[in-house]
């Protein structure tokens, strides 16, 4: 989905901070074409989105495949995308998850404090957990990797045998 960012020039604003964290940041009819034209085997555009620049840099040509993977944190707040998602899945994450997981990649926490706690927490249940009732699947994104890893492949395996036994 960040593909489909809208470019810095075009986000919206929340006071004086571009908002990354809502739907109309995200160019959601562009992302539902590429994804109908991949479903019907036709190669679809896709856009390269620079987050360091805030805007497209470029772009590609996806093929079609036996499966397409599209994740987001906004991805289901688009009932056309979440129609066009055969398996959704969730992962269920906490606040304080965001916090710990941003200050491990970030050298400088300090950066995007701001930006954390006025917008991506506060738009963490109205744009994200608001949707959870809409998947299929449901992990706790407060597990280690390993866990969340082993959990998915469990459900999955659990899905799919379901699917071949009806």
């Amino acid at each position: 989905m960040d593909d489909f960012y809208k470019d810095l020039e075009d986000a919206p604003l929340s006071g004086d901070i571009p908002n990354w964290d809502t739907p109309a940041s995200v160019r959601f009819d562009e992302l539902e074409a590429s994804l109908k034209n991949l479903k019907k085997n036709v190669p679809a555009h896709v856009p390269i989105y620079s987050k360091p620049h805030s805007k497209r840099v470029g772009g590609l040509m996806a093929h079609p495949t036996p499966f397409i993977l599209v994740e987001g944190t906004m991805i289901y707040s688009s009932p056309i995308i979440r129609d066009l998602c055969s398996l959704k899945i969730f992962v269920r994450t906490t606040a304080d998850t965001i916090l710990d997981h941003y200050k491990y990649r970030k050298k400088d926490y300090s950066i995007g404090v701001r930006y954390l706690t006025e917008l991506v927490i506060p738009n963490l249940n109205e744009y994200t957990e608001h949707y959870s009732p809409y998947a299929d699947i449901i992990l706790d994104g407060t597990k280690s990797f390993e866990d969340i890893s082993s959990d998915l492949f469990a459900n999955l395996t659990q899905y799919i045998t379901s699917i071949h036994s009806s």
